[in-house]
């Protein structure tokens, strides 16, 4: 809660008011002898008198006053000072009461006692006190006119009487209230201003003597007022008294260019104050530094320059420091020229975080980042092989231990795609510490050409290996038709010989299927060793289109069995072959009526479902006698016929899977003996 003045003035201990505990305690024993000797002086004046009484009552009031030596003695001042007050009237009071009453001398004291007293005790205390004085004033009224005692000498008082000593005894203890306030709020605000000064004084002092940096004054004509210890050992002198008395001239004994202070002293009389102002300073052995001053003007009130004040720095170590950091940078630049002419990405990293401590051009443009947000990461942030602190700290054990590491990685671009890199790194100490520097070579090109050779032998490998089963195959295959076309020329030159009508009939359309299965043969062989050789112009087509070229040309086949062929609406368009792509659907269809069986309601389906690596998938459905599992790779060979009793070469599925693949897709079966199969390949829808 908020505190008035007045209580916040009655509250402070007397030695903030007054100052210290025994100045105060010498005060009250001087100011009670001299009340002592006051009494006792009155002793000797009544007597004078022959009013024995009174000096009875004036020597019993020595005896409370002599009391109050105790109260002192134990710092209890304001009840010291209250009590002395009451035994004071009290005594006034008897005295008057014996003499003239209300018009007695003594009665002057009433309120010498309260302006006294007022100095000392608490505002509370002194309405007490004022009460009290007023109480003894109206008995010295009101007792006399109500017979209660009758002065010596006859001074008839009246009720006025009482009203102007208690007016008089109020207005002094509310004015000398007021004054004793002002006076001690003066009193601690002085105390307080001079403990601030006093305070500021020792700071400034404190400040002035403890310094890192130089502190002077100096006159206009080039010599110091003063300077603190700091600056005097800046300057190499033994104390700041050695560089008062040794240093005359300042131009000409501390800067090794004089002009300069002539310059500065111009700039400060034009009313600027100097800051962070950097010259090249004699020492006094003439060794030279480098200082950086801040420096003004003192005016007087007419604005004229007594002397300058201001403070030194020395900034040899910085100055050095932005030397070789100058000296640095030129060489970082000329590093970073080297590094940005490189055809790979450099780094240096942070062993410790794996952070980013610079790069090359070349380095944030292939990851797509710009250099400041490239140099916001790390290699746990672009290295797919290392993806936490913990990885990378293994990575630092490998390239201690082994000097260094060569090795191949994939790096992750800021849009999230990836590039294989090959990565040369070891450690290198630069600025003072070991970092990590590491080549990266964007291997891309390199790795297609080893996937693309790998491809290539891969492909070459199955086309030796496709070679050898078409040889052995194509081997063993004419081989039959011829075996039966000779061994139908032996009958059939038997049967002429012996004159068989019927029988030479029978040879001739054997030789003649024979020599018909033969022809097929060689003519599919022929168009499976096309396919990839000799291709038409790619061209987008509707798969619809595709489907109803396929369905003409097998009609004569899907009809005599009534088959119901159904075509999934909305096919999308594919890019490829047109003639390649319907031989697809033609053999498929094909190879399904082929093997529908005895169906009582045969039907085969045509659609999509869903993709593969961005390309759809068709399919092509039967409800045929279906395929065993253990023949679903099988069927895609050359010549190889679930039944050797069905018709046809067995090249027709082979026919297709190389067509597929030559487009850029893939072909596989899915079925169950018994449940139909479905043949499902995928091929692209635009150009790759």
């Amino acid at each position: 809660m908020a505190q008035s003045s007045d209580q916040k003035n009655s509250s402070l201990p007397l030695d903030e008011i007054y100052g210290d505990i025994q100045r105060i305690t010498n005060i009250f024993y001087w100011f009670i002898a001299l009340i002592l000797l006051g009494l006792i002086a009155g002793i000797f004046i009544v007597l004078s008198t022959h009013n024995i009484l009174a000096a009875i009552v004036i020597a019993i009031s020595i005896l409370p006053v002599l009391a109050s030596f105790y109260f002192i003695r134990r710092q209890r001042f304001e009840f010291a000072a209250a009590f002395l007050a009451f035994v004071l009237i009290t005594a006034i009071t008897i005295t008057a009461t014996n003499g003239l009453g209300i018009h007695h001398i003594s009665v002057l004291g009433y309120p010498v006692i309260l302006i006294v007293a007022s100095l000392v005790i608490r505002k509370r205390l002194m309405v007490i006190l004022t009460l009290y004085n007023i109480l003894c004033a109206a008995w010295l009224v009101f007792g006399e006119l109500l017979g209660a005692y009758t002065p010596t000498i006859l001074v008839k008082s009246v009720v006025g009487d009482f009203f102007s000593v208690s007016i008089i005894l109020i207005l002094t203890a509310a004015m000398i209230r007021l004054v004793s306030e002002t006076l001690v709020q003066n009193s601690l605000e002085s105390q307080k201003e001079l403990r601030e000064r006093k305070l500021a004084e020792e700071k400034y002092r404190n400040l002035f003597e403890n310094a890192i940096d130089g502190i002077f004054q100096s006159t206009l004509d080039g010599r110091f007022v003063s300077v603190n210890p700091a600056m005097a050992r800046m300057y190499g002198y033994n104390s700041p008294e050695d560089m008062i008395n040794s240093v005359t001239d300042i131009s000409k004994q501390l800067y090794v260019d004089p002009q300069l202070r002539i310059s500065l002293r111009q700039r400060v009389a034009d009313g600027e104050q100097i800051k962070y102002f950097e010259s090249l300073d004699y020492r006094k052995d003439g060794s030279t530094f480098w200082t950086s001053m801040n420096i003004q003007g003192i005016c007087d009130k007419q604005d004229t320059l007594l002397f300058y004040e201001g403070t030194v720095e020395d900034i040899t170590p910085r100055r050095i420091a932005e030397q070789e950091r100058q000296r640095a940078e030129e060489a970082l630049i000329q590093f970073r020229k080297l590094m940005d002419e490189s055809n790979d990405a450099i780094f240096l990293i942070n062993p410790e975080n794996s952070r980013y401590i610079d790069f090359n051009r070349i380095a944030y443009e292939q990851l797509g980042y710009t250099r400041a947000e490239l140099n916001q990461l790390g290699v746990i942030n672009v290295a797919t092989h290392v993806s936490s602190l913990e990885g990378w700290h293994q990575r630092m054990e490998l390239v201690h231990e082994n000097g260094g590491l060569i090795f191949e990685t994939n790096y992750k671009r800021k849009d999230g795609t990836t590039f294989p890199v090959e990565v040369s790194a070891r450690m290198l100490e630069y600025g003072g510490k070991l970092i990590l520097v590491a080549f990266a070579r964007n291997i891309t090109e390199r790795k297609r050409a080893e996937h693309e050779r790998e491809r290539l032998i891969n492909e070459l490998a199955a086309k030796n290996t496709e070679l050898e089963q078409f040889t052995y195959t194509v081997s063993h295959d004419l081989k039959a038709p011829i075996i039966t076309i000779k061994g139908f020329l032996g009958f059939l030159e038997k049967d002429v010989f012996e004159g068989k009508q019927e029988h030479i009939h029978k040879d001739v359309m054997r030789i003649d299927e024979a020599v018909d299965k033969m022809h097929r043969l060689l003519s599919e062989l022929l168009e499976l060793s096309r396919v990839g050789r000799m291709m038409n112009a790619p061209e987008t087509i509707p798969f619809q289109d595709l489907v109803d070229a396929a369905l003409e040309n097998i009609h004569g086949r899907l009809e005599p069995l009534g088959i119901t062929v159904l075509t999934q609406p909305n096919l999308p368009a594919v890019h490829g072959d047109r003639q390649r792509l319907t031989e697809v659907l033609q053999n498929l269809l094909d190879n399904a009526a082929k093997y529908m069986g005895d169906h009582s309601d045969p039907r085969i389906e045509i659609g999509q479902y869903g993709e593969d690596n961005g390309k759809p998938i068709f399919f092509v459905r039967d409800n045929g006698i279906g395929i065993a599992p253990e023949y679903h790779e099988r069927i895609f060979g050359l010549f190889n016929q679930l039944d050797p009793k069905a018709e046809g070469t067995g090249i027709g599925l082979a026919l297709v899977k190389r067509i597929v693949e030559v487009h850029g897709g893939r072909v596989w079966v899915e079925s169950a003996e018994g449940e139909g199969a479905t043949f499902y390949f995928t091929l692209p829808t635009h150009q790759t």
